[in-house]
C-alpha cells in the first residue's frame, strides 16, 4: 500500500476546515504532521486516524458497549 502524504491545503480540505483551523489543530497538537523543510506534511492514514478517534457513537452503539462493561463485570 502506497502512503499518500498530503500537503497542507490538501489536508484542509480532506478535513473540511480552514487553514487557520488546521494550523490551530497542529499547535495544540491535535493531529500529526512531518517537517520537511518548512513545510509541514501529513499522511493520509493519520487524518482517517484522527477522524476515527473523534467519531461520534450513536445511541445503538453506547448501549451495546454499556452491555459489553455489565456482563463481563458479572
Amino acid at each position: 500500500m502506497e502512503i499518500e502524504n498530503l500537503s497542507t491545503q490538501e489536508a484542509a480540505r480532506f478535513l473540511c476546515v480552514s487553514l487557520s483551523k488546521l494550523w490551530k489543530m497542529c499547535h495544540k497538537k491535535e493531529l500529526k504532521y512531518y517537517k520537511v523543510g518548512r513545510l509541514n506534511v501529513f499522511k493520509k492514514m493519520d487524518l482517517i486516524d484522527y477522524l476515527e478517534s473523534n467519531k461520534v457513537l450513536t445511541t445503538a452503539d453506547l448501549v451495546e458497549q454499556a452491555e459489553k462493561i455489565l456482563f463481563e463485570t458479572k
